[in-house]
């Protein structure tokens, strides 16, 4: 007899795994006469004994619990994002985004803890983005999410760096365990006067890595690349023309990167420990960007995950020689 069970209670909302709880589910028989006759073939997770006639089955493995994701969707809301991501669709980025952000919650709703900040605040002035408050708060289902976005047209310019320090800080405020994950989708820079690669940094350094989506032909290419790098994130690339951020400029491709960020925020993280309770650590990790600017003049480099944590780069800068070759 095999019970298997989806923790997911079904209704759309993250749940943190939590569903229907089994108590004391047993299967009993009266045919034993030895241990051998109580063998449940589980290997070394039960002790299989025959006590009274009765088979008896004591657990013994410590039970996996697959690790939390929490994703903070950080969004654009100035009004560049009213405009198509080409010339060649009438759709906006707004829209592309909201459509992206619905087939994927669709998927990997019950499955990733999500909240929505928005930067610019709406309501409030063009460079304003407020510290720590969420515009759609975390343990949100989809339809809350796109209930609320449906109806909003973004307006004002981008404080970015403003927006990721307010990343940081509602991180801080959620009390949340479990992997820490922002998501930036923007279609250009911050044009307020911060520091998003700072900000960026900030993240990082408090253990939370930032997934980047430029929409549109954003302009801001090297800045982009430059952020995905610092926010551990950045996909490998082998010239610094090429993307190391996730790259959309059509309605398809700004939905099948969204689903693709969700399913990477989803499978195992570098860390040594079985996320996904398959029996298996740090299985399929791909490697991620560093010294991507090294790409303008060679290649950019790469780190790999190894016991647990990312090795050193394979593109580093050293000390110029005589040797006809740009060392640094």
């Amino acid at each position: 007899v095999q019970i298997r069970w989806r923790f997911d209670s079904g209704d759309g909302n993250y749940n943190a795994f939590e569903g229907a709880y089994l108590d004391t589910v047993e299967l009993r028989t009266a045919c034993c006469a030895n241990n051998s006759d109580c063998d449940d073939g589980d290997g070394n997770c039960t002790i299989d004994s025959c006590v009274a006639g009765v088979c008896n089955h004591t657990h013994v493995c410590d039970t996996c619990s697959p690790t939390a994701t929490n994703l903070l969707v950080l969004l654009d809301y100035s009004s560049s994002m009213n405009s198509p991501p080409n010339g060649a669709t009438a759709q906006s980025k707004w829209e592309g985004v909201k459509s992206g952000l619905a087939g994927a919650l669709a998927t990997y709703g019950p499955v990733v803890n999500t909240a929505v900040k928005l930067f610019k605040t709406p309501g409030q002035g063009n460079c304003s983005a407020s510290n720590d408050s969420l515009q759609v708060a975390f343990h949100a289902s989809g339809s809350q999410i796109g209930g609320y976005l449906g109806s909003m047209v973004p307006g004002g310019l981008s404080p970015m760096a403003s927006g990721l320090n307010g990343a940081l800080a509602a991180y801080g405020a959620s009390g949340l365990s479990g992997e820490r994950l922002v998501l930036l989708i923007t279609d250009g820079v911050d044009d307020c006067g911060g520091d998003a690669e700072a900000a960026v940094d900030k993240l990082r350094a408090n253990g939370i890595d930032v997934f980047v989506l430029g929409v549109g032909q954003t302009g801001a290419h090297d800045e982009l690349n430059a952020l995905a790098e610092l926010g551990g994130r950045g996909r490998t690339i082998t010239s610094s023309t090429e993307a190391s951020y996730y790259q959309a400029t059509t309605p398809q491709s700004i939905a099948e990167s969204i689903m693709a960020i969700f399913a990477e925020a989803t499978a195992e993280k570098c860390n040594g420990v079985d996320d996904d309770c398959d029996g298996q650590t740090d299985e399929g990790v791909p490697p991620v960007s560093c010294n991507v600017s090294c790409g303008f003049w060679g290649a950019a480099g790469e780190r790999t995950c190894s016991n647990g944590e990312w090795g050193s780069c394979s593109v580093s800068p050293s000390a110029e020689l005589c040797n006809g070759l740009d060392d640094d």
